[in-house]
């Protein structure tokens, strides 16, 4: 495992991979991925970006393994926790999110 604040890489240079299927992580914005590689197949265009209130959520914590990346940040009182892995054996993966209202209002 690779803690965020230990990453030296710039985000076009990090990723995961399972073998069969790869993808490009945006670790400053929560839950944002770029390009799948899944030979032979390729999608260098793909981008899935999460937005709440219209807004990325920054990325305050993440942490790296090879096939997982597991990220937290908030954003007007709602604090998330977003992770991302790709399955075992098969070109796909799994993205969950966790939204917690840290307000006393209604969102």
């Amino acid at each position: 495992m690779l803690q965020g604040d230990r990453n030296i890489r710039d985000e076009k240079h990090f990723g995961i991979i399972n073998g069969l299927i790869t993808t490009g992580v945006n670790y400053r914005d929560l839950g944002s991925l770029s390009s799948l590689y899944a030979p032979p197949y390729a999608s260098s265009d793909f981008l899935l970006e999460v937005r709440l209130f219209g807004e990325k959520v920054p990325t305050t914590q993440y942490d790296w393994r090879p096939a997982e990346v597991r990220q937290k940040g908030q954003v007007s009182g709602i604090s998330l926790s977003a992770a991302f892995c790709l399955a075992h054996d098969v070109r796909g993966g799994l993205l969950e999110l966790t939204v917690h209202n840290r307000t006393s209002a209604t969102k």
